[in-house]
């Protein structure tokens, strides 16, 4: 991990001195098995399929972490944006009614972006960006 932050530090400081804005967007939340598939079983087997036990709390540590190393970069960075899993999705943002919003555990799916992107309008989020990029 330290030689990746200390790569992410360089990064940062060549974008810092090129002034490009930079936006940085935080993962969905992860899933420790396919759930795409889990939800197909359920859905031939006629029973409800509840997306919330294959949640990673590993890997939801991992991104807080990464989060606020993140934050403590490009603190004094006007032409840098860092937009948290919070700003993009909501706490709850598996699945809506049995569909979940993940295609295998990884990857968010149409219907997963398309409530990922109400969500961010909805806690102002389009404002936030608009007054990001007329800076």
């Amino acid at each position: 991990m330290p030689q990746s932050i200390e790569g992410l530090r360089a990064l940062i400081t060549k974008i810092q001195q090129k002034t490009i804005p930079l936006i940085i967007m935080e993962e969905p939340y992860q899933f420790e098995e396919n759930v795409g598939a889990l939800y197909k079983q359920n859905l031939w087997r006629h029973r409800y399929f509840d997306i919330q036990p294959y949640t990673s709390v590993k890997m939801d540590n991992t991104l807080r972490s990464t989060s606020q190393i993140l934050d403590q970069l490009i603190a004094n960075s006007a032409n840098m944006l860092h937009l948290h899993r919070s700003d993009l999705f909501s706490p709850t943002h598996y699945a809506i009614g049995d569909i979940q919003y993940s295609l295998e555990g990884g990857h968010i799916s149409v219907l997963g972006s398309l409530a990922a992107e109400r969500y961010f309008i909805a806690l102002g989020g389009s404002e936030k960006l608009r007054h990001f990029l007329q800076q």
